[in-house]
């Protein structure tokens, strides 16, 4: 609801602007790619030869149309954008493309074409445009979970929280895992950098003091995790100077070349629980969790 009704997030794209409205139909190429793409220019230069056979399809067309406008005007209208939101636009999008062009073409050929068209489109994915990922969350999550005292928490201090965050959360034999993200203790932000940051000014001995009211045993850092932001690059000095090494482990992406690591940090001082509940704001609504709760704030 804080996303539809905009907060902090109207601060990127206004509601009334024209940008805002034409956001999601810039996106379309990103989405479909270069050989759907060339598809879809083809069906709306076949319309017209199509136009009176499609007569016949006119509850379908009515169907996958009105599914496309009000699709369009629904991902247009919530202030949250990201292009990948109005992926449920490309099932109404293509089928109509493939049906213009099934109406407009020969039928015994076009079929076959189309049908093959698909099969090469999609081996070509698998063979060129293989899934990204980024390794290294995989390890840290593993020796977190076989080393991690019971009652105390890990935080983690990384622009790819969620793969560990994922990964921690597949032990499912240590259900007992509380995880806290670095960002959300020395910044404030909402869902992205792009939207708007604060940082927090915490002294070192604020930050130690956090760690241990909080019961972090563990830290899980990315080497130079938005280190251009003071407060991260003291956060990260810090655990290079007062806290142990324990473990290390490289990171690897298939799309760029990222040469860094996941370097895990012990807790020396950390004492014994119980802790702190766990307390930050989620500004995007305007208000803060508490202990796992959303608390509204006054």
């Amino acid at each position: 609801m804080g996303a539809v009704a905009g907060g902090q997030a109207s601060s990127e794209l206004k509601r009334i602007s024209l940008e805002n409205w034409l956001y999601y139909l810039k996106g379309i190429p990103e989405m479909i790619g270069i050989v759907n793409m060339v598809l879809l220019c083809a069906a709306i230069a076949a319309l017209p030869k199509a136009y009176e056979k499609l007569k016949t399809d006119r509850m379908l067309i009515w169907f996958l149309g009105t599914w496309l406008l009000w699709g369009y005007l629904f991902f247009s209208y919530i202030a949250l954008k990201e292009v990948r939101h109005s992926i449920f636009l490309i099932f109404p999008l293509l089928f109509l493309s493939v049906l213009i062009l099934h109406r407009a073409l020969f039928r015994q050929w076009i079929g076959y074409t189309l049908f093959g068209l698909a099969v090469v489109n999609f081996i070509g994915v698998l063979l060129f445009q293989p899934v990204p990922y980024v390794r290294g969350s995989a390890d840290a999550a593993d020796y977190i979970a076989a080393n991690l005292p019971s009652g105390y928490r890990v935080m983690i201090h990384s622009a790819w929280d969620g793969n560990f965050i994922f990964n921690l959360w597949s032990h499912q034999q240590r259900p007992d895992l509380a995880i806290m993200r670095s960002d959300k203790f020395l910044l404030k932000m909402a869902v992205k950098r792009s939207m708007g940051v604060e940082e927090k000014d915490l002294t070192e001995s604020q930050m130690i003091e956090m760690l241990n009211g909080y019961g972090v045993y563990y830290v899980v850092c990315e080497e130079g995790f938005w280190d251009d932001l003071a407060v991260m690059k003291r956060f990260e000095n810090l655990l290079s100077r007062q806290f142990e090494k324990v473990y290390q482990v490289p990171m690897e992406m298939n799309y760029a070349d990222l040469g860094k690591k996941l370097i895990i940090y012990r807790n020396r001082d950390v004492g014994s629980a119980p802790f702190e509940p766990i307390r930050y704001d989620l500004l995007i609504i305007g208000a803060e969790i508490e202990d796992g709760r959303i608390k509204k704030k006054p």
